[in-house]
């Protein structure tokens, strides 16, 4: 012990009580170390066994949705699903948030990991910069000044010896650092590829939110218009079947895309693509909308000025690809915060859509698919949806 406390710059002076609070700060490290640990591992856990949880509720809650859906209408029918409704968004809201929660910290765990990277690629270029010095110094020494200085034979092989192992050196050195570099830059990749999914999972959660606050207007608006009469509600319900007949001859607005269709063909159109993910039509419908129409900013951009600079081969090759100029082509203009440079009605960026663009082939079987194409883009974005885990997710379907 008395060792130990040397080591750490105490002696037999020092007050006990200091000796006594030291040890005391050493412990408690030793023992909350551990405790920490689990705890992290403890704390995943629970979110995984949330999650889990929270799926077998909502896939209850859509057997239960299907079963009430296939019952007539009455006022007692319609606020069971719209309880039903109502609790499973609550819950797809909130397993969105835990996913955004996970997203976030599988983000800080990258963004150590890069740091750790860049730390080893600054010591290894050091490492470099130093053994490069050492043969600058050898390549001023020739072979005969060697031989003629040297005091034997041994001497001169000795010397010859080290600048080859200089040379090998800085060799295995320059190797290292391009291993290094690739492996910063795929740590890279891979957290950019973390925040675009993070801001997928927040638009998600948006989009969730919206439909529940409906949800439950819709329902409140229902006892206000009823008063919780039967024959109120059945003059409610023909009303209802007028207005979705005119519904249907409207026309679906992306606004910003230039992109408009009778409302009839664009939900036609969204339940073809969206039976290739197995989502709701019209959540892809509502995705879309909030893509373009809550988004000024489609289409009124160029890749000059708007594109982040790891897009721009991605968008050249696509244009390459479909016979377009790029200087014409639009994109999303970058907002005052971050960069633009989507493209198309579902609004992918251009290495995204390279990522998804054979799966849409096989789906659309259009080869090379176009994100400016209506089929193709629709049929991307619910791809993209179900990979996401919006698969059978928010009620937003036109009854």
């Amino acid at each position: 012990m008395n060792k130990f406390l040397s080591i750490l710059g105490f002696n037999k002076k020092t007050p006990r009580i200091v000796l006594r609070g030291v040890l005391l700060v050493l412990f408690s490290f030793l023992l909350i170390a551990p405790v920490y640990s689990m705890s992290i591992s403890e704390m995943k856990q629970e979110i995984d066994n949330s999650l889990r949880g929270i799926e077998q509720e909502i896939a209850a809650l859509v057997a239960d949705i299907d079963g009430l859906k296939n019952q007539q209408r009455t006022l007692a029918r319609e606020v069971k699903l719209f309880d039903a409704q109502i609790r499973k968004v609550e819950l797809e809201v909130k397993r969105i948030k835990i996913e955004i929660d996970k997203n976030h910290q599988a983000i800080g765990e990258k963004e150590k990991e890069i740091e750790v990277y860049e730390k080893k690629l600054q010591e290894s270029r050091n490492a470099l910069a130093e053994t490069i010095l050492t043969v600058d110094h050898n390549d001023k020494e020739s072979i005969l000044e060697i031989i003629l200085t040297a005091d034997n034979f041994s001497d001169v092989f000795g010397k010859i010896t080290n600048i080859e192992s200089v040379e090998k050196a800085v060799h295995e050195r320059i190797a290292e650092v391009k291993d290094i570099k690739s492996s910063l830059d795929k740590e890279k990749e891979v957290l950019e590829a973390q925040k675009e999914e993070l801001i997928g999972l927040q638009t998600l959660a948006a989009i969730q939110q919206a439909g529940l606050e409906e949800k439950k207007q819709a329902k409140v608006d229902l006892f206000a218009q009823t008063k919780g009469r039967e024959k109120l509600f059945n003059d409610q319900l023909a009303k209802a079947k007028q207005d979705a007949a005119v519904l249907r001859q409207q026309i679906f607005l992306l606004e910003g895309s230039g992109v408009s269709m009778p409302f009839e063909d664009a939900l036609a159109l969204a339940k073809k693509t969206s039976s290739y993910a197995n989502i709701r039509p019209a959540f892809l419908l509502a995705v879309l909308k909030k893509e373009s129409h809550w988004g000024a900013s489609v289409g009124t951009g160029n890749w000059r000025d708007d594109m982040h600079p790891r897009d721009q081969a991605a968008f050249f090759e696509i244009c390459y690809e479909l016979g377009l100029d790029p200087d014409s082509t639009p994109v999303s203009r970058k907002p005052s915060y971050g960069w633009g440079g989507a493209m198309g009605p579902a609004q992918f960026l251009p290495r995204t859509w390279l990522g998804w663009k054979d799966k849409v082939a096989e789906a659309t079987g259009h080869n090379p698919p176009s994100p400016w194409n209506l089929e193709d883009a629709f049929t991307a974005s619910a791809l993209k949806l179900g990979a996401g885990g919006a698969t059978q997710s928010t009620d937003l379907s036109v009854r």
